[in-house]
C-alpha cells in the first residue's frame, strides 16, 4: 500500500532531478496511490530521454537492449560503434560526491569518457581505447592503477578495480558489466591482497569459483582426511605467502622476512604437522595453496 511518504520521498527526487518545482496534493489513499503511479512514470520518462547515466546504468543491467540501445544512444549523442574498456571500481566506503567529481576530473567528458554510479559501492568507468589489440591490457593496467593511486590519495579512501576486454560498441556493454563483477567476485574470494583484477587474467581463482560446492568438499575431504584444519594464524599466513613469493626458497624467504633459517624451518615443519602437507615439496605446495583457496571460498559462501 503507497504511503505518503513514499509520495513526498518520490516528489523530492523528481523535483531534484527536473530541477522544477511539482507540489502533489493527495488526501484520500485512493489519490496518494494514483499520485506516486504518475510521479513514479514522469520521472522514469525524463531520465530516459536527458539522463545518459540512466540509460548506462539500465544498459549495464540488461534493462534496456536490442534496438533499443541504438536509438537511445542517438537521442543521448553517445557514440553506438567506438571501442571501449569496462572499468568496474569498487570501496568499502559509501561512494560519495567528492569520489564521483574526482574520476570525472581524472577522466573528463570532453574525452568521451563516462563515469557511472552503480549503487553505494560500485562506479563504472567507461573509457575510449584506441590501443593496437596487443597494448590494451598494458593501457588497461595503467589506467586501474592510476585510479587506485588517484582515490587513496585524494579521496584517503582504498579501492579495487576490475576491467573487462575491449568492447566493439555500446550494446557489449552488458556482457562486459557481468564479467567484471564475476571478476570482482573472484578477486575478493581468491586474491584478496590484490588491487587489480583483470577478467583475462583471474587463473586459479577463476576455476575454482566454477567448480561446484560439493565437489570442492570432496577435494578437501581427500587432502585433509576429513579433518580440516584450523584457520592459520596470522604470523604462519603471512610466512607461508612470503614463502610461495619467493618460490619455495627458504634463504631468500628467511632473509625476506628477517627470520633465521630454522626458525623458518620450524614454522614450515609445524603447519606439515597440522596438514599433512610439506609445502617444501612442489607438488604439495601446490596442493595446499588450492586447498587454501578452496576453503577461503566455501568459508564465504558460508557467510
Amino acid at each position: 500500500m503507497a504511503s505518503r511518504a513514499e509520495l513526498e520521498k518520490q516528489v523530492r527526487e523528481l523535483n531534484k532531478t527536473t530541477g522544477l518545482q511539482i507540489e502533489v496534493t493527495a488526501e484520500s489513499q485512493e489519490e496518494i496511490t494514483f499520485a506516486l503511479q504518475q510521479t513514479r512514470q514522469l520521472l522514469g520518462a525524463y531520465k530516459e530521454k536527458y539522463d545518459k547515466n540512466y540509460f548506462l546504468r539500465s544498459l549495464m543491467t540488461g534493462k534496456i537492449q536490442g534496438a533499443e540501445i541504438d536509438a537511445y544512444a542517438k537521442k543521448l549523442h553517445i557514440p553506438y560503434e567506438e571501442k571501449r574498456v569496462l572499468f568496474l571500481i569498487e570501496t568499502k566506503s559509501t561512494v560519495d560526491d567528492f569520489m564521483l567529481e574526482l574520476l570525472k576530473n581524472l577522466f573528463p567528458a570532453q574525452g568521451k569518457n563516462y563515469i557511472v554510479k552503480m549503487d553505494y559501492h560500485q562506479i563504472v568507468l567507461l573509457r575510449p581505447s584506441e590501443e593496437p589489440k596487443e597494448h590494451v591490457y598494458e593501457e588497461s593496467m595503467s589506467i586501474a592503477h592510476a585510479i587506485i593511486d588517484t582515490v587513496n590519495a585524494e579521496a584517503m579512501s582504498s579501492v579495487r578495480v576490475s576491467f573487462g576486454r575491449r568492447m566493439n560498441e555500446l550494446s557489449d556493454a552488458l556482457e562486459s558489466f557481468t564479467d567484471v563483477q564475476m571478476a570482482m567476485r573472484i578477486g575478493n574470494i581468491f586474491y584478496s591482497e590484490q588491487l587489480v583484477i583483470p577478467y583475462n587474467r583471474l587463473g586459479t581463482g577463476g576455476l575454482l569459483y566454477q567448480v561446484p560446492r560439493n565437489h570442492c568438499e570432496a577435494f578437501l575431504r581427500e587432502v585433509f582426511c576429513d579433518e580440516l584444519p584450523a584457520e592459520l594464524d596470522e604470523e604462519l599466513q603471512m610466512t607461508v605467502k612470503k614463502f610461495f613469493q619467493y618460490n619455495l626458497n627458504i634463504a631468500e624467504t628467511s632473509r625476506q622476512l628477517h627470520m633465521h633459517r630454522n626458525t623458518l624451518i620450524y614454522r614450515i615443519e609445524q603447519l606439515q604437522k597440522r596438514t599433512g602437507l610439506d609445502i617444501r615439496i612442489f607438488e604439495d605446495a601446490c596442493v595446499f595453496r588450492i586447498a587454501m583457496m578452496v576453503m577461503n571460498d566455501l568459508k564465504i559462501q558460508d557467510k
